[in-house]
């Protein structure tokens, strides 16, 4: 399922921005990661989560079954 993100060029994203996007608590994106090895958001210098393009499209998939 491709999405289409209206946002900036970025590249990378912060999980508050995640939640923003998909609707979902952190708390969920947090949980799903520690449940799904597949969904591993890299983490920045300073150890915060990061989701690429894919990442947010697994998670709105993962939405959809859940």
């Amino acid at each position: 399922m491709k999405i289409e993100l209206k946002l900036s060029e970025k590249s990378l994203f912060k999980i508050g921005e995640v939640r923003s996007i998909t609707k979902l608590p952190a708390s969920v994106l947090r949980f799903w990661e520690s449940e799904f090895s597949f969904l591993s958001p890299r983490k920045s210098q300073g150890r915060h989560r990061v989701y690429d393009r894919q990442t947010i499209e697994t998670v709105f998939e993962l939405s959809l079954i859940h």
